[in-house]
């Protein structure tokens, strides 16, 4: 048991409040968003067919633009471990999501335009 005072004590200290602090302030965001000529229902439907894509601090959002309407992916991270994590390659995986399911949108209206 480290006695108040002792160099041990004073160790544990400093290592708990920087795991503290590194908690309290450790925090990432990864933000993409991309205007698809499409409306929120066929945009939503596409999103429910890929599973696994939902996660507790992950956010979709459809909001109304000038020529369709404008997804966003936002995603928080939070945690002692943020500091130290690299988050920049789920960025352009979500930029390269985005792209596809516009993609996808354009192509299912292509093919309902040609039948």
């Amino acid at each position: 048991m480290a006695i108040p005072g002792s160099k041990w004590w004073i160790i544990t200290v400093c290592v708990i409040g920087i795991l503290v602090l590194l908690y309290l302030f450790g925090r990432k965001t990864v933000h993409t968003e991309l205007t698809i000529e499409a409306d929120p229902a066929e945009i939503w439907a596409e999103l429910m067919n890929v599973p696994g894509i939902f996660t507790f601090d992950l956010k979709y959002m459809l909001e109304p633009a000038a020529q369709g309407t404008r997804f966003t992916i936002h995603e928080d991270f939070r945690g002692i471990a943020v500091l130290f994590w690299d988050a920049s390659w789920l960025e352009t995986a979500y930029q390269e999501s985005a792209k596809e399911l516009r993609d996808r949108i354009f192509q299912k209206k292509t093919e309902k335009t040609i039948k």
